[in-house]
């Protein structure tokens, strides 16, 4: 058996010494395959760090369950990386398609703002929302998808979408009257 599938097998076990001996071997090729897909270093090196981090943290039942039949982790690895590479463009192209949705009056107000003040007015808005809420778009936002969000906190799949939808429409109402405030002010 090879070194890396020993390693693999040795995480499984739950040695986590194992998978930063696999974290040596393999970051760099996987920051090289993120940086083809997004083209950006940083966000390239984010995307690889998480995943080992999400890798460390998983419970070795969970390791053994889900993971126990991939044969070839270097591909598995390579596979996650693009798959988690998609995902943040879609977020990204999702987030620009927002800001083009946004009304003139408020587009002006984000060109005069600094990003920073924006993140503080934004995180007002979702820390007015209950703890679930926050847990809800904070998984979406990672990007999981529904079901793992509906696994992970022990829901159906269904009322993960109706949470998310109802979630997401009180934080465009609260971000909206935060502007109207904020006109109001300035008037």
């Amino acid at each position: 058996m090879k070194g890396f599938e020993k390693h693999w097998i040795d995480f499984l076990e739950g040695d986590n010494h194992a998978l930063g001996e696999m974290y040596v071997a393999v970051f760099e090729p996987l920051v090289v395959r993120a940086i083809y897909y997004t083209r950006d270093i940083e966000n390239a090196r984010d995307i690889v760090s998480q995943l080992f981090a999400e890798l460390l943290l998983a419970p070795k039942e969970v390791r053994r369950d889900r993971w126990c039949h991939v044969r070839d982790p270097k591909s598995f690895l390579s596979i996650i990386v693009r798959n988690k590479c998609m995902d943040h463009l879609k977020v990204v192209a999702n987030r620009q398609r927002i800001l083009k949705t946004i009304p003139q009056n408020q587009a002006s107000f984000y060109e005069d703002s600094s990003e920073k003040e924006l993140i503080v007015k934004l995180n007002q808005c979702i820390s007015e929302l209950s703890d679930e809420e926050q847990k809800l778009l904070e998984l979406h936002l990672d990007g999981y998808r529904n079901h793992v969000i509906a696994e992970e906190l022990n829901l159906s799949e269904k009322t993960v979408r109706n949470k998310l939808s109802l979630t997401r429409k009180l934080l465009v109402v609260r971000w909206q009257k935060l502007f109207i405030f904020i006109w109001i002010l300035w008037n």
